[in-house]
């Protein structure tokens, strides 16, 4: 290859028409597979190290751990529901307390920098629990009652 040639790129419609229909149809699957399952990994592997951070300011261990993963990878994946007008960070954090305080019911929110840090106050965290009743009675598919 000379200086003074550049070289030729091929757009992905000059690559689509060389192809036959079955690798085409393979070859677009590819492609959606591969970005969508990357994309949901890195918001997975986001959440978690979010989720380390607080629980390392929360000072927490083991199974308390263990028990937040698997409220935010299996229980809850989409924490929108959970708050909606918070970011994902605020209820992460709400889901580390509300584990930590169920181990431990002397915690108090104004104890821990990571909370007040985040604007997390009583008002936050009770909303959150209430939402998270609300799911968890989705999860559970038990029906609210109404008698008039």
């Amino acid at each position: 290859m000379s200086l003074k040639t550049k070289p030729r790129w091929l757009s992905m419609d000059q690559i689509m028409n060389n192809l036959t229909e079955p690798q085409k149809i393979r070859e677009i699957e590819k492609k959606t597979r591969y970005y969508t399952q990357k994309r949901e990994d890195y918001r997975m592997k986001d959440k978690e190290s979010v989720a380390d951070n607080i629980m390392d300011g929360l000072s927490m261990k083991g199974t308390q751990r263990e028990e937040v993963e698997k409220m935010i990878k299996h229980d809850y994946p989409n924490l929108k529901l959970l708050l909606n007008n918070y970011s994902e960070q605020v209820v992460i954090a709400c889901i580390c307390f509300f584990v930590l305080s169920s181990y431990n019911k002397n915690v108090r929110i104004e104890d821990y920098r990571v909370l007040t840090r985040l604007s997390i106050n009583y008002r936050v965290y009770s909303k959150f629990l209430t939402n998270l009743l609300v799911e968890a009675r989705k999860l559970m598919k038990i029906k609210p009652r109404l008698e008039i």
